[in-house]
This record gives C-alpha cells, sequence and structure tokens, in this order.
C-alpha cells in the first residue's frame, strides 16, 4: 500500500517537472527566438499531456489519445527532420515556425488547462431515489432498441462495403494520385445515402451496452470496411475506427457494470502489443509494393519513420495557413465554424426553406467563399492542381488562431479539453448521452488535422436523427405490443 503511495506521488512529480520544464524552455526559447528549442519545449508537454492522462487512464483515456493523434499528426514528421539534422525549416521562414509552433504549444496547454479545470470542478453523482421503471428504461425495450439498431446497422453496413469495395476496384491500372484527383462514385445515390448511416446505427447499438460478443462483431465487420479503401491508400478511416475500438472497450471497462468481467483486459493489451509489429510490417510490404521497392529493403523501424513521416504533414499545413493568413479572402465568414455553415447551406431542408446556396468541391467558388481554410489555401498554394482534385489538410488549432487570434485557440482548445473529459463521465448516463458521445469519438481524434468543427456535424446530421427516430419508434411499437400481450 505504501509502495503503491510513493508511486503515485513520483508520478505526480514527474509530470510537475514535466510541466514546469516544457514551460521555462517555451519561455526562453521565445525570448531567444530559438526554434529549435521551442519545437523541444513543444514535444515536452505533449509527454506531459500524456502522462497527466495516463494517470487516470480510465478517466482520461480520451484525453490522452487525443494528445497521442497530436503528436502523431503535428509532431511526428517534423520530429524525424529535426532528428535527421536536415535543415528542418525548409521552405518556410523562422518567424512561420515561431508562429505555427507557439500557436500548436498554446492549444496542448489550454487542453490540460481544460481537463484540470473539469477534473476539479466536476459535479459529483448523487444517488437517483428509486422510482418506478418506465417502459423506455425497462429491459424488453433496451433488447428491443439493441435488436433492431443491430439489424439497421447490419442492412446499412451492406451498402458501405458496396461503396468502399469500389474504391480498390476502380484503383486497377491508375496511381493513387490518379485515383485521389479523379474518382467519382458510379454508385446510385440511395447506395451512398444508406451507406453514410452505418456508423450511426452502430453508435446507438452500442449505446444499449450490448454483451461483450456481439459488440466485437459488429466492431469487428466496422473495422473490415475500411480495409478496402486502406488498400487504396487512404489510413485515415482504419486508424479512427481502431482508435473508435480501443474508446469502446475502455468506456466499458470505466461504467463497470460487466464486473469482475473486463472489456479492456490482458488479453486485449497483448492482443494489441501483437498486433502493432505485424500491422508495421504489413504497412511497410504495402508501401513498398505501392513506389515499387524491393520488400527485402523493408523494415519495421523504416515502417514506423514513414508512417510517422506521412501522417505528419498537417504542420506545414499549418505553416502553409500562416504564410497565406494576410491573403485569405474576406468573403469567407468563418473558418472555425465553416463545417457548420457548409452544412447548413448544403443540406435539402435549408435550400428549400431559405434558399441557401453550396458551393462544389475543387471550385474557385468554392475556396473564395465556401468558409473551408482547407479549400482556401489550397487553391492559393496549388493553383490548377487543386481545380484538377488535389488538395491540403486543415487543423481545428490554425482556423481558430485565423478568426480569433490567440484568444480563439486558448477558448476553443480549453472548450475541447473539458469535454475531452466530460465525455467520458458522460457515458452511460442515459442511451441518448451515450449516442452522442459515440458519434463525436468517431471523428473526434481527426480534428487535429481537420476541419474545427466537423466532428460536431456528424451530431447534426439530419439522416441520422431519422434513422433514430425511425428505430426508436419501431422499438416503442414492439414494447407496446409486448405490454399488451402481457395485460392480456
Amino acid at each position: 500500500m505504501i509502495e503503491k503511495s510513493l508511486g503515485k506521488v513520483l508520478f505526480r512529480y514527474v509530470q510537475i517537472i514535466t510541466f514546469l520544464l516544457s514551460i521555462s524552455l517555451f519561455v526562453i526559447s521565445r525570448m531567444m527566438l530559438n526554434n529549435d528549442m521551442l519545437f523541444i519545449s513543444l514535444g515536452i508537454l505533449l509527454i506531459g499531456n500524456m502522462l497527466y492522462g495516463i494517470e487516470k487512464m480510465k478517466e482520461r483515456f480520451v484525453f490522452c489519445l487525443f494528445n497521442l493523434a497530436c503528436l502523431f499528426f503535428l509532431y511526428g514528421r517534423t520530429f524525424i527532420k529535426f532528428n535527421k539534422l536536415d535543415d528542418w525549416q525548409y521552405p518556410f521562414s523562422p518567424e512561420i515556425h515561431r508562429t505555427a509552433i507557439t500557436i500548436i504549444y498554446v492549444s496542448v496547454l489550454f487542453l490540460l488547462f481544460g481537463a484540470v479545470f473539469y477534473g476539479q470542478f466536476k459535479p459529483t453523482k448523487h444517488l437517483k431515489p428509486i422510482r418506478k421503471e418506465s417502459m423506455w428504461q425497462s429491459k424488453e425495450f433496451m433488447k428491443n432498441l439493441q435488436i433492431i439498431s443491430f439489424i439497421a446497422y447490419i442492412f446499412c453496413e451492406d451498402f458501405l462495403l458496396i461503396v468502399e469495395i469500389e474504391k480498390p476496384i476502380a484503383m486497377q491500372g491508375k496511381s493513387y494520385a490518379d485515383f485521389y484527383y479523379s474518382f467519382e462514385s458510379s454508385l446510385p445515390g440511395f447506395v451512398l445515402s444508406l451507406s453514410a448511416l452505418a456508423k450511426f446505427a452502430l453508435c446507438l447499438f452500442l449505446a444499449t451496452l450490448p454483451p461483450k460478443m456481439l459488440a466485437f462483431i459488429a466492431l469487428g465487420i466496422y473495422v473490415i470496411s475500411t480495409i478496402p479503401v486502406f488498400i487504396v491508400g487512404q489510413r485515415n478511416q482504419f486508424i479512427s475506427a481502431a482508435l473508435f475500438v480501443v474508446c469502446y472497450y475502455l468506456l466499458r471497462d470505466f461504467i463497470g457494470k460487466d464486473k469482475p468481467k473486463k472489456w479492456f483486459g490482458k488479453f486485449e493489451g497483448t492482443a494489441i502489443a501483437i498486433a502493432l509489429p505485424f500491422f508495421f510490417a504489413f504497412l511497410s510490404i504495402y508501401e513498398s509494393i505501392r513506389k515499387d521497392i524491393a520488400v527485402s529493403k523493408v523494415n519495421i523501424f523504416s515502417s514506423i519513420s514513414d508512417l510517422f513521416y506521412s501522417q505528419g504533414v498537417t504542420y506545414e499545413v499549418i505553416c502553409k495557413c500562416i504564410k497565406y493568413i494576410d491573403v485569405l479572402p474576406e468573403t469567407n465568414v468563418s473558418y472555425t465554424f465553416g463545417a457548420i455553415i457548409a452544412y447548413f447551406k448544403s443540406n435539402g431542408i435549408s435550400k428549400m426553406l431559405f434558399g441557401t446556396q453550396s458551393y462544389s468541391a475543387q471550385t474557385v467558388d468554392m475556396a473564395l467563399y465556401g468558409n473551408s481554410l482547407s479549400d482556401t489555401v489550397s487553391y492559393l498554394d496549388l493553383g490548377q492542381k487543386y481545380l484538377e482534385g488535389a488538395g491540403l489538410g486543415s487543423s481545428y488549432i490554425v482556423e481558430t488562431f485565423v478568426d480569433f487570434g490567440y484568444i480563439g485557440v486558448m477558448l476553443f482548445s480549453f472548450i475541447l479539453g473539458i469535454f475531452l473529459v466530460w465525455c467520458v463521465n458522460k457515458f452511460n448516463n442515459s442511451i441518448l448521452s451515450s449516442y452522442f458521445v459515440l458519434v463525436a469519438l468517431i471523428q473526434l481524434f481527426m480534428v487535429p488535422r481537420s476541419a474545427a468543427t466537423s466532428w460536431l456535424v456528424l451530431l447534426m446530421y439530419i439522416p441520422a436523427f431519422i434513422l433514430l427516430i425511425g428505430i426508436w419508434t419501431v422499438s416503442y411499437l414492439c414494447q407496446k405490443t409486448y405490454y399488451k400481450r402481457k395485460k392480456g
């Protein structure tokens, strides 16, 4: 017991030292205009944030994984350049790098402040008085909801698999660039629409807290559906799906309803530890085949390095956004809320009621009026290539900086830090709260390299609400029939 308490104290001291070291290096490097030291201070802060998450892993694992995503997308490529003693600042000016690292640092710091704030002031859970069980809370209704949502998921997943399998088929005889620039699905609209609903049906099914084996099957199918697009060369969906699976298992462990059975125990941890080397080896072989490199020249270490390098392009995107900050069109109202604005403009209901206008992707109008920083900077940086289909990503950090300066980065990151811890505690408060938490987690870890409010758009997706109401209604009707038979 004493050894355990001593370990906790030492771990806390390590966190404090890491934080103070990072802050000290940051201040000194800013005063000395030393970008190397500034970059190191950011790396130390990211490690410190993950240590904070590890300290209470069950409550803070989403926060920990989000900071890991920041490390992966915002730090990895530049760290590799930095380590190789290359001119890691090329081709941007030292001033651009200083601004880029500073806003990332401020964001990561205020993520921590938000998480700590929630940890200190989170509401305590009080025992609720025992009330008569309503129909919505009954085991029979939950069972109906679980079965119907699973059927809906399998139905929509079939269409999703068709949509995803089309991509590697279309890829045959083409390079990745050709596919990326020119691919358009030839499938009917209803197939695409139904496929988009698969993840929402999955989240509702998982929110009903199904047995472990049934959840494993559903999540396994979800991960498998990302393999075709992974083969094409787009890794993000697979990575997001894998993180989502880990999150769900940890959430089920956190609520502790299945004790003594553990959802994320030694077996799951061992399986991940064994699978990771094979995963990186597969990446190496696959990349070598794509690039026509002899497989014998590939090793596990180079594959890990290549993965970090290829996925860490977001830092350079942030630098490009800062480079063009003075020439961004004033016609764009907001980049931070651009995804939400675009959704409300583009959906059929808004067009019918308010006559809103949406813009086609990869067009000049989209770049100038679409409130998408990714499209605007892609147009400014790539020119004709953007119009032909090429594009850059974005990041919530630079979008909030462009719109609102450092205050915007601080405020948005602080709120996001609160949410990263809050969502774990909110899970299982009700079916709907669990559903919305799971929907958010599908896209949340991609936010460091995508639009600031892209994950919130998922929560506003009108067809998903229709699906939710439909499944709920069918479950209600089944339950009503059950009660009638019971009374009879």
